[in-house]
């Protein structure tokens, strides 16, 4: 992930330190080790959040079946709880890193992603670009992660809706031509 090819604002932005929890204690982790060559998913969330509640066991069960597999993936948990209890009772439900409660990067992260509302879980290839910011979907839609980590499927997903749209247009006005065509010979 961090091997040279990660574009530098995400490098700044991501920073050297991550926190993963063990047992009762959290250690802090060297991001350019644990991320290495991997995709990662920023899961923005927050305990207070009722869809982040429903959709956090979800992305474990997928994250566990993905780490299970031998997948290179890591989930980094960036916080939008209000206080520093509540975050760190939500995420020891969680087996991912995540960035420090108090962390400042959680805002430059937002920002530069655009994140607008959570649960939002955006994948960014090993060179840093983004693969999907529609993470949530695609984990909702293929638990099993038979297309993991979903490259070129969120235009794939976007052409295929086009597609059906342009095929339900041609057919509704085909569909009205022949009406107004019976109208028409039948009128006379």
């Amino acid at each position: 992930f961090f091997s040279g090819h990660m574009s530098d604002e995400i490098v700044k932005v991501l920073g050297n330190t991550l926190i993963r929890h063990t047992d009762d204690s959290t250690e802090v982790c060297n991001s350019h080790t644990v991320l290495a060559n991997k995709v990662v998913g920023l899961y923005f969330s927050a305990s207070w959040c009722p869809p982040c509640k429903q959709f956090t066991p979800k992305l474990k069960t997928f994250y566990e079946t993905i780490k299970k597999r031998g997948v290179e993936f890591e989930i980094i948990f960036v916080s939008s709880d209000q206080n520093e209890t509540k975050f760190t009772e939500y995420y020891k439900t969680m087996p991912w890193l995540a960035l420090p409660f108090d962390d400042i990067r959680k805002q430059k992260l937002n920002g530069l992603f655009g994140v607008a509302g959570i649960p939002t879980l955006i994948l960014l290839d090993v060179d840093g670009t983004v693969i999907t910011s529609s993470g949530r979907a695609f984990v909702t839609s293929d638990p099993g992660g038979a297309d993991f980590p979903w490259r070129g499927k969120a235009v794939a997903s976007q052409l295929n809706l086009w597609f059906v749209v342009f095929v339900a247009a041609c057919i509704s006005s085909s569909f009205f031509l022949s009406i107004y065509w019976i109208y028409v010979t039948f009128k006379k």
